[in-house]
């Protein structure tokens, strides 16, 4: 039999590393980071009229008071200014956690009362009303994230009597919507081209676009069509993140990572608990940015958008709210509609917030064009 000794000078160096890991990288908290001041001003500054406003509220599909307390304060804003100019973007993730199942499924009518809430909060209102799909919408399996989008489709676009749900049949996009000749509004399942399952896919599928070449070539045709336009783009997921979508996790991951199976399971694992925030900001899962099917995304929608400066790019995803430019891009994410998550404060970010949806939040009213 043999045996091996470990002294106990390597486990107390090995420990203090860990920690002193931790410290580094888990730096994401609760907290309001305040606007860059340039962002501040450089919003309306010459006081003209309001022609268009685009209120975003992602990632509501969760029954909780913070997401009823969201569509209140959205059905609240919008009606203050009901015209048909404006337009209310659902970023994804409509319904949790698996998306819309079968009607004979037990879990449809919970489906049915959260997708209804949402619908409930743009009823009366007067402008164009988009819900887009994100990774819940996308049940797991071969055939069921496809059938969930399209019954989610099919459910929304009964309830509200119009085309409403974008990109349409499980397809990936573009698809656009003209407000103005000086605005438009362009949508893409950012899901799609994540996904490993069977999606909407060409002729048979009755989608316009096969592959992620041809996404990529439709999405660049039309930024480059419409490069005298104000430009918004709308997917689920963000293409950088202060978030833990980012690689950004608070020190109670590293030393409680049992609570991200239960909330209660307060175990201190020390060193060994940093191995699934490390694995998730190094290699991550198919949801993080640091995944190789989402950086090739994101590489694809970043050299298209950044050869031009009229482009905003809106997403959810992160369960809180995030304003960036990186690359020539503007980003917006608004994803705390059910749910807040920490956020991390650096250079890059012009303002954060883990607030939930506030009456007055930047992202709940994101643009004004005169």
């Amino acid at each position: 039999m043999q045996l091996t000794f470990i002294s106990l000078n390597w486990i107390k160096q090995f420990f203090l590393l860990g920690i002193a890991a931790v410290l580094l990288t888990a730096c994401a908290k609760y907290a309001v980071f305040p606007a860059d001041p340039a962002f501040k001003t450089g919003l309306n500054e010459n006081n003209s009229p309001l022609l268009h406003e685009i209120y975003l509220i992602g990632d509501v599909g969760e029954d909780s008071e913070d997401s009823e307390a969201a569509l209140n304060a959205l059905k609240n804003q919008t009606l203050l200014s009901n015209r048909e100019e404006n337009a209310v973007i659902f970023l994804g993730d409509n319904i949790y956690p698996e998306g819309m199942h079968k009607k004979d499924h037990p879990s449809r009518k919970i489906d049915e009362a959260r997708i209804d809430a949402q619908i409930s909060a743009v009823q009366d209102f007067k402008g164009e009303v988009v819900f887009i799909p994100g990774n819940h919408d996308w049940r797991k399996g071969k055939e069921g994230g496809y059938k969930a989008v399209k019954r989610q489709e099919e459910y929304v676009q009964k309830v509200l009597d119009k085309k409403v749900f974008l990109p349409s049949n499980g397809c990936s996009g573009p698809n656009t919507i003209e407000l103005s000749d000086k605005l438009i509004l362009v949508f893409i399942d950012t899901q799609w081209w994540l996904h490993n399952h069977r999606k909407g896919q060409g002729e048979k599928d009755d989608c316009p676009l096969s592959n992620k070449e041809e996404y990529i070539a439709a999405f660049q045709e039309i930024l480059k069509k419409n490069r005298h336009k104000h430009i918004v783009v709308s997917g689920h997921h963000p293409l950088f993140s202060n978030g833990v979508h980012g690689s950004y996790f608070t020190w109670k991951d590293h030393l409680f990572p049992l609570r991200n199976v239960d909330s209660k399971w307060w175990i201190p694992m020390p060193i060994i608990g940093s191995i699934y925030p490390y694995y998730r900001s190094f290699l991550g899962n198919r949801q993080d940015i640091a995944h190789p099917d989402y950086q090739a995304m994101k590489r694809a929608l970043m050299q298209s958008m950044s050869s031009y400066d009229n482009v905003i790019f809106a997403s959810g995803h992160e369960h809180n709210q995030q304003y960036q430019f990186q690359n020539g891009v503007h980003q917006i994410i608004a994803g705390s509609g059910s749910k807040v998550t920490p956020l991390s404060n650096n250079k890059q970010l012009k303002f954060g917030a883990t607030k939930k949806a506030m009456r007055k939040s930047p992202f709940m009213k994101m643009a004004r064009y005169g």
